[in-house]
């Protein structure tokens, strides 16, 4: 699945809870843009959300802002 709803992608991750916590999705393709996030005042960690319900990054984002991150579950 690709996620790119331009610094809405929290609020599209908070409705998949049910998906993401029964593995459904193999791999979860998220854009990144902390910047526009927080412009619209809906800041999210997706790194953090998406590890409280099974997936782990696979793309270092170290310093990035705007970027595709990967999610896969993990093991």
């Amino acid at each position: 699945m690709k996620i790119d709803v331009e610094g809405y992608e929290g609020s599209v991750l908070r409705g998949m809870v049910q998906s993401l916590t029964e593995r459904r999705c193999r791999k979860v393709i998220v854009e990144v843009d902390q910047h526009r996030a927080a412009g619209l005042g809906v800041a999210f960690d997706p790194d953090l959300f998406m590890a409280q319900h099974g997936y782990r990054p696979s793309v270092e984002a170290a310093g990035r802002q705007h970027f595709d991150q990967c999610y896969l579950p993990q093991a």
